[in-house]
This record gives structure tokens, sequence and C-alpha cells, in this order.
């Protein structure tokens, strides 16, 4: 039913009925929930945090901020000081680099840009995006999906169906919530606490140890 292995600084948590599995090779951290529902990965300085469901995917490449809804509404791209506000519908493409300052409104779509500030606030229909590239800050709320995602403090928060998932990259720290499914996997203190349906299994990497109680 569990497997939790650890392989130097190798760790994976699995469930074999394959609804999580969490894995941190090196810096390398990855927190899956195989019903396709979540995916967060972190490697080195490249954050993605995906809906598989092809709802959100927000990636930070150093200071390149992409916040993309598939479903064609919402592109805010950032590569170093170009911005560009794009509507995949071809309702408004906004690109400012030398006015530094923009505001728009189409179809009852807003979109208040300042360049100097790198700030953006869009808001389509119910889909609000605040997005603050200095300090790479973004709180986006697409339709009951909300993420918020500081990349300074490597902090992200993702709320996707009732699948909560609590990212800090510095110290490692994930915390997973996916129907009854819990996780907590500590790197740096190399400790782990899943909790699979009433299957409770602890392990500290460090002293080598697992406890686990079947019921």
């Amino acid at each position: 039913m569990l497997c939790v292995a650890d392989v130097r600084e190798m760790i994976c948590v699995l469930d074999v009925n394959e609804m999580l599995c969490a894995i941190d090779i090196n810096e390398m951290l990855c927190v899956s929930d195989v019903n396709e529902m979540l995916w967060v990965s972190d490697v080195n300085e490249m954050l993605c945090v995906s809906d598989v469901n092809e709802m959100l995917c927000l990636l930070d490449v150093n200071e390149m901020l992409c916040l993309l809804d598939v479903n064609g509404m919402l592109c805010v791209l950032d590569v170093n000081e170009m911005l560009c506000d794009l509507d995949v519908n071809e309702m408004f493409c906004v690109l400012d680099v030398n006015e530094m300052h923009c505001l728009l409104d189409i179809n009852g779509m807003l979109c208040l840009l300042d360049v100097n500030e790198m700030f953006c606030v869009l808001d389509v229909n119910e889909m609000l995006c605040l997005s603050d590239v200095n300090g790479i800050l973004c709180v986006l709320d697409v339709n009951e999906i909300l993420c918020v995602l500081d990349v300074n403090e490597m902090l992200c928060v993702l709320d996707v169906n009732e699948t909560v998932c609590v990212l800090d990259v510095n110290e490692m720290l994930c915390v997973s919530d996916v129907n009854e499914i819990f996780c907590l996997l500590a790197v740096n203190g190399m400790r782990c606490v899943l909790d699979v349906n009433d299957m409770l299994c602890v392990l500290d990497v460090n002293k080598l140890l697992c406890v686990s109680d079947p019921n």
C-alpha cells in the first residue's frame, strides 16, 4: 500500500494506490497528485505551479515571469524589462516600453499598467490578476482556482478544487492536502509525515527511522 524510501539525499514518498507522490532530489522538489489535479515543481531557481487540468500555469524563471490561463483568456509575460499583457482571444494586446504607462479598457476588460513600477492590475470578467514584477508577487484568481506566489520568499499557496498545497522552497517545506490525503515533507529536517486513508507513516531520515501505523 505504502512505500517510503530515502537514498542519501533522495527522498521519495509514494502511495501505491497512485494517489500521491512527493519526491525531493537534491534541490529538485516535485509534489504530484496522480489524479492529475496538481503538480508543483521547484528546480533550483525555476518555480512552476501547474494544474494539469489545463486551467492554470504560473512560471517564474529568474526575472522572467509568466502567468498563463490555458483556456486562452489571460497571459501576463514579463521578460527582463519588457512587459506584455495579452488576451489570447485577440481582444487586445498592450506592449509599452517607452511610454512606461498604459490604461486600457476594451469590452469591460480593464488593464492598468505602470512599467516603471513594473505593476499590472488586470480584471477580465471574474479573472483577477495582481502582478508586481519587482517584488515578484502575484495573486491570481481564476474561477475558484487561487494561487498566491511570492518568489522572494519562495512561497506558493495553491488551492485547486479543494486541493491545497503550500510550498516554501527556502526551507524546502511542502504541505499537501489532496482529498483527505495528507503529506508533510521537510527536506532540510529530513522528516516526512504521510497520512493516506488512515495509514500513517513518520519517517526521520537523519535517524533512518520509519514508524508505520496501518490502522
